[in-house]
């Protein structure tokens, strides 16, 4: 919910397909627990797209990982 606009996250991430296809890397920030922004970095290889994250506290955060295959392996 940014600014009371309704974000479809796998929509926004869907956009970047393209982009990945032909190489480029995605870095972006992800919001967790409504208060809390984790980075990650998505990517191609060989096996397909790939996301990585990092969080500053040291958590894994499956709310991503929900939203990351939906939009790259649905």
């Amino acid at each position: 919910d940014i600014a009371g606009l309704q974000v479809d996250p796998v929509r926004e991430l869907r956009k970047f397909q393209d982009d990945l296809n032909t190489g480029y890397k995605v870095v972006g920030v992800f919001n967790v627990g409504g208060n809390h922004w984790i980075a990650y970095l998505l990517f191609l290889d060989n096996d397909g797209i790939k996301c990585v994250y990092k969080d500053s506290l040291g958590k894994s955060y499956n709310d991503l990982e929900e939203v990351f295959y939906p939009a790259f392996y649905n």
